[in-house]
């Protein structure tokens, strides 16, 4: 727990939002438990506080667990998609916000089978909702692979499907799917790897990052690569 970031644009009212969950204890080292989550509308160049609580269940939806985390670091990337941001909870489920509505709801994530996914992520793939799940040998534990999942058809839980599987291979740990036409994955001396989704193919670059962080053993580090889309817009001052 702690603090969760979104942006996007909302599909009616065509106004740029951001979106910030935060945690007071996990974020600030607060003694309360606290929960807020505030918007901003570039519209009206303007914060507001939409949810608010010092209980520690959190507030967004009846029923989730009170003790949920987000994922929002480059290998838990999320996703902004038909006007709805989307976070990867840890129980490999969706988080997703309505920028039109300022209403939250949960997706069902897919049909996983029994394996060990510790690392799991929300992303646009080919225009549509994508899920990719990193791997890990149970025996060894260390990244080996991952599984990419689509949802077919937008908001309808029972339409996920396997489309790639990547590995096993010993120490390589997914850091992003920057576009349509390749997966990239760290190994273990946190080399970047790319893998063609066509054929299969790895490619290596002579670029390294930061591997095994000593509080996080067998992660990604520093890397990530994250997809980006080009849009025009005048800002305001944005208030503090």
């Amino acid at each position: 727990m702690g603090i969760y970031i979104g942006f996007g644009l909302g599909n009616k009212t065509n106004d740029f939002k951001v979106i910030v969950i935060c945690h007071y204890v996990a974020f600030y080292g607060d003694d309360d438990d606290r929960w807020h989550v505030r918007v901003y509308n570039l519209s009206t160049n303007s914060w507001r506080t939409i949810c608010y609580s010092r209980d520690d269940v959190f507030p967004l939806i009846e029923g989730m667990d009170s003790y949920f985390h987000l994922y929002s670091y480059p290998e838990y990337v999320h996703c902004h998609l038909n006007g709805v941001f989307h976070w990867s909870t840890g129980c490999e489920d969706i988080l997703a916000f309505d920028i039109d509505d300022e209403s939250f709801h949960l997706m069902k994530g897919p049909p996983l089978p029994s394996y060990r996914y510790p690392y799991q992520s929300v992303w646009v793939f080919k225009e549509s909702l994508a899920m990719f799940f990193s791997t890990y040998d149970n025996d060894n534990n260390i990244p080996c692979g991952a599984f990419i999942w689509m949802m077919m058809e937008y908001g309808v839980e029972d339409s996920w499907v396997e489309l790639y599987s990547f590995g096993p291979v010993p120490g390589l740990a997914v850091i992003g799917i920057p576009n349509d036409k390749e997966i990239f994955f760290t190994n273990s001396n946190g080399q970047i790897i790319s893998c063609n989704f066509e054929n299969h193919e790895f490619k290596e670059y002579d670029m390294h990052g930061i591997r095994d962080l000593p509080s996080h053993p067998n992660n990604s580090g520093s890397q990530g690569v994250l997809k980006y889309a080009e849009i025009v817009i005048v800002l305001n001052q944005i208030s503090q």
